[in-house]
């Protein structure tokens, strides 16, 4: 199994084949065991054919966490779970809030100043295959 590291090999994977999305309430469950156990706060939950994905004090996580938990973000998510990220709510430092479409580099470039952020992954497929164990 290919493992993403970022946004461009999560483009690569879906161009490699991957074809099939499995049950967001399953998935977003696993992510948020995967969190809790790295001591990320956080909570992911699948609502309206969305996995939301809510990390709150997101400024504190320093930069070498920071790779980490987007690795196991896209393992968990994009690359096992057959969803993709496609908008971004924050919360700035400052108290204000933007909304824009999911871009990795964005995110890494102004995340100190990012209080919590929130992810929506939609699926990409339409058909939802079950989880293999």
């Amino acid at each position: 199994m290919k493992i993403i590291k970022n946004y461009k090999d999560y483009i690569d994977a879906i161009n490699e084949g991957l074809i099939k999305t499995y049950p967001g309430d399953k998935v977003s469950k696993e992510l948020d065991n995967s969190l809790i156990d790295v001591g990320i706060n956080s909570s992911c939950k699948y609502k309206d054919n969305k996995i939301i994905l809510e990390i709150r004090q997101f400024n504190g996580i320093d930069l070498n966490r920071f790779d980490m938990l987007f690795d196991i973000i896209f393992t968990s998510i994009v690359n096992r779970g057959g969803w993709f990220p496609s908008t971004v709510d924050v919360k700035l430092y400052n108290g204000s809030e933007e909304k824009y479409k999911f871009e990795y580099d964005r995110i890494k470039l102004n995340y100190k100043n990012y209080n919590t952020i929130i992810i929506y992954f939609e699926e990409k497929f339409p058909e939802i295959e079950e989880l293999l164990k």
